[in-house]
């Protein structure tokens, strides 16, 4: 119980109570600025029709939130009254979604929690690790009626001794994925590893919910995401999640897609690469052949399905540095040729996108707190200027991968010393991102 009501305790502070038993009840403004110095910033504009909007922003236990919304919205024109984030002015409404809070007024939630109060300004700690998701105090059932909007400002800090995760590039004003309703997703990012001889890599784990909460943002339903991050990224539970994948995509009109952030390796004999591992969390250094998981097997799986099927890797799979290991007896020992294509050969209808190609390295993107391919990914899935080439509205893979690789191999050549070529391997294209 102690769990359940810490977020709503955590905002009392910044809510008077008329007789209560400590329960907020009406939001008033506290705060000059935010409390804290640091962290990121995000503005995000809250439809007042949409229950549970997707921030972008993911946070973890011990994370600090400040909110800060402005704005007017109101219900069906019959009702005759005006809402803020403060809550509903005049009238009269049915039981809303939270009763601690005013009717009508800006609340939220994070992974698994309750959801919890914000008013026009509120401060918390998190204790419920995921997306946080943002929604008027509305009646269930009565969202689709409401009209306008509210702008919310998110300042987010990191919980001491964690690597700060910026938000989310915001999904383009009116696009989606091409039949988001029947894409179904799993993403694995690992950042610390259970093998301590396994080095991090500082934001696999950010990488990887950052991806599913594009994904939902653009119209997959968040049951149809598996999300697999830190220690329950282990081979078992990433064995499991790609096998239910394969049996839930059976249509020609469906489409899977695997996404993984963590460290890949090589196989190797008599010096010479013959194959390649991702790393999951339970991974041993010295065993990576036997507790990896083989890019040819991830290729098995979703290589021969009815539908499309689409792998994202960032990782790198040379044993050299970066997001990349070699089993410890090994290192400094491999030959990696030139032009050496770590991917097997995929299947019809099966797209492979990966962050490097040949001997170079997957770079981190520090500045924003990303894997730089998954950074510039995410953005020309967005919608960014310039990627839609032909000017049609649409975005095929092969535009979006050409934009974010045009942009990782500047970038990591210029700015950041270190070559990185991602790749695309498929045969023909197909359209990634609709208008809604």
């Amino acid at each position: 119980m102690r769990d359940t009501f810490a977020p709503l305790m955590a905002l009392a502070s910044i809510f008077g109570c008329a007789g209560c038993t400590g329960m907020p009840v009406t939001p008033v403004r506290n705060f000059e600025r935010c409390p804290f110095d640091g962290g990121s910033v995000k503005t995000v504009t809250v439809l007042a029709a949409n229950p549970w909007q997707s921030s972008g922003v993911i946070v973890d236990v011990g994370d600090e939130l400040f909110f800060e919304a402005s704005g007017q919205w109101a219900p069906p024109p019959s009702q005759r009254w005006l809402c803020s984030p403060a809550g509903r002015v005049g009238g009269t409404r049915l039981t809303p979604l939270l009763r601690e809070a005013p009717s009508d007024s800006l609340i939220g939630r994070t992974g698994a929690s309750p959801p919890f109060p914000i008013g026009v300004q509120a401060y918390l700690k998190v204790i419920s690790p995921g997306e946080l998701y943002l929604a008027m105090n509305t009646p269930p059932g009565h969202f689709s009626d409401n009209y306008g909007s509210v702008e919310v400002t998110i300042h987010h800090r990191k919980a001491s001794g964690q690597v700060q995760t910026a938000p989310l590039p915001s999904v383009a004003s009116g696009v989606s994925l091409r039949s988001a309703s029947k894409t179904r997703i799993v993403t694995a990012g690992i950042s610390a590893y259970n093998d301590s001889g396994i080095p991090k890599v500082d934001y696999g784990t950010g990488d990887a919910k950052a991806f599913a909460a594009f994904a939902q943002q653009a119209g997959v339903p968040a049951e149809n995401i598996t999300t697999l991050v830190g220690a329950e990224a282990t081979r078992s539970k990433i064995i499991e999640a790609v096998d239910k994948l394969k049996m839930a995509t059976m249509d020609k009109s469906e489409t899977a897609i695997f996404y993984f952030s963590g460290h890949g390796a090589p196989l190797v004999k008599d010096g010479t690469i013959y194959s390649s591992v991702i790393v999951p969390y339970d991974a041993s250094e010295r065993s990576l052949e036997e507790t990896g998981i083989g890019l040819d097997w991830i290729r098995e799986k979703l290589g021969d399905l009815p539908g499309s099927s689409v792998v994202v890797l960032d990782a790198c799979f040379t044993g050299k540095e970066g997001r990349s290991v070699m089993a410890k007896n090994l290192r400094g020992l491999v030959i990696v040729p030139k032009g050496t294509n770590i991917v097997p050969p995929p299947g019809t209808n099966t797209w492979w996108l990966t962050a490097t190609s040949g001997d170079n390295f997957a770079n981190d993107l520090p500045k924003e707190s990303h894997g730089l391919f998954t950074y510039y990914l995410l953005k020309a899935l967005s919608g960014e200027q310039g990627v839609d080439i032909d000017q049609d509205g649409l975005i095929t893979i092969k535009e979006a991968f050409a934009w974010t690789k045009e942009r990782v191999t500047g970038i990591s050549a210029k700015s950041l010393g270190r070559l990185q070529v991602p790749e695309l391997i498929g045969d023909g294209d197909t359209v990634l991102v609709i208008p809604r």
